[in-house]
């Protein structure tokens, strides 16, 4: 956008005093210039223009190494860019961003399907998996009139499997990407006797369906 008028220092001045409240502000951002303002903000504003600049072309990049480089004979199906100033990866905060590809890929674990994204939690070994999930079915001695907790759940591995051989499956779990997780594999694989609670794992008594569990 190009302004016709020249704005000058005193404009500026006069402008801050007569405004008030969110306005004054408003102004002050308006036509301050970049240099006016205080040496962080001026890095702050540079680095993140240079930091927008860059992931664009770095997706460029990374599309045209697996799509049509040398990178395209992986075979690649999927592939997500995360920029974090963190280590700790969440969905929520920090967006995963689809370089190309599907948004997301399928896997199958005793005889269901799951949705993978890039943070889901899922098993790398799916045999051993379905041997634990067997041991657990014979030790606790399950059966159709058996009521189920599950404290951190996960995407739902043990408790789909479970689900199909107990009464009622209710899964606690901390994690919010979790918890869309096990709520999108529940409807892919139509179970419909398993609720789900996100809530703190160290505070299982705060659980609203606990009365609901008793009564069952």
């Amino acid at each position: 956008m190009t302004m016709k008028r020249t704005i000058k220092s005193e404009d500026v001045t006069s402008l801050a005093v007569t405004t008030e409240g969110n306005q004054q502000e408003v102004v002050a951002d308006v036509y301050t210039p970049l240099w006016r303002k205080p040496y962080a903000e001026q890095l702050q504003h540079k680095e993140t223009s240079a930091s927008l600049e860059d992931l664009l072309k770095i997706e460029d990049d990374l599309r045209e190494y697996f799509c049509r480089g040398s990178g395209s004979a992986t075979g690649l199906t999927s592939l997500y860019l995360h920029v974090s100033n963190t280590t700790h990866k969440c969905r929520h905060k920090d967006p995963y961003r689809l370089v190309f590809g599907a948004p997301h890929i399928e896997e199958s674990c005793a005889h269901n399907k799951f949705r993978i994204l890039p943070d889901t939690s899922f098993p790398f070994n799916r045999e051993a998996e379905e041997l634990v999930i067997s041991a657990v079915q014979k030790t606790a001695g399950i059966d159709e009139s058996t009521n189920l907790l599950h404290l951190g759940s996960g995407s739902g591995v043990q408790s789909l499997a479970l689900a199909r051989h107990v009464r009622r499956v209710v899964c606690l779990e901390s994690s919010a990407a979790a918890v869309d997780d096990l709520e999108f594999n529940l409807q892919l694989n139509d179970i419909t006797n398993v609720a789900v609670q996100d809530g703190p794992l160290h505070q299982p008594q705060d659980l609203p369906l606990r009365h609901k569990i008793a009564a069952s």
